[in-house]
């Protein structure tokens, strides 16, 4: 039962988080910030000038909605246009090997791209409470995915006795 609500949730916080924007401050919309080859936009953001606990919480519920959507938005594309152009042959191999190599690609990108988007929210200057209500939101969505990823359907755990 936990696992389901934990699904539900999470699918509830991607649906909630598309589109919406995160709350930055002034100075962290004005600043330009590269990690290896990617530019990270802010140009949708909300600009604020103090950064409040609900506001810490929106963004670490908005950083992981949108993760999570991206991760299956560009699996779907990704996989789909895979098939476009390929003989039949070369079509069956992608469709057996290639959900499994855009998994993992996927699962790359993501775990990159909130790390890197935890660090830079997580550095802007804000009062302490917008730090509480950020690291509360990212804690609780990654105890959501942990309970997805540990429990079976009928609410054992993979990992019990």
């Amino acid at each position: 039962m936990k696992k389901i609500l934990a699904i539900v949730l999470l699918i509830t916080l991607v649906v909630w988080g598309y589109g919406k924007p995160l709350a930055i401050t002034q100075a962290r919309f004005e600043k330009t910030d590269t990690f290896i080859t990617t530019t990270i936009d802010y140009s949708d953001a909300t600009v604020r000038e103090d950064l409040s606990f609900v506001d810490g919480v929106k963004n670490g519920a908005i950083l992981w909605g949108n993760a999570l959507r991206n991760f299956f938005s560009n699996f779907y594309e990704s996989y789909t246009s895979g098939f476009e152009g390929k003989s039949i042959f070369a079509a069956i191999l992608w469709g057996l090997f290639g959900a499994i190599w855009l998994i993992f690609k996927n699962l790359f990108f993501l775990i990159v791209t909130v790390v890197v988007n935890f660090f830079l929210l997580l550095t802007m200057k804000a009062k302490l409470f917008y730090y509480v209500g950020f690291i509360i939101s990212v804690a609780f969505v990654n105890a959501l995915v942990k309970v997805v990823g540990n429990e079976d359907i009928d609410g054992s755990s993979k990992y019990s006795n």
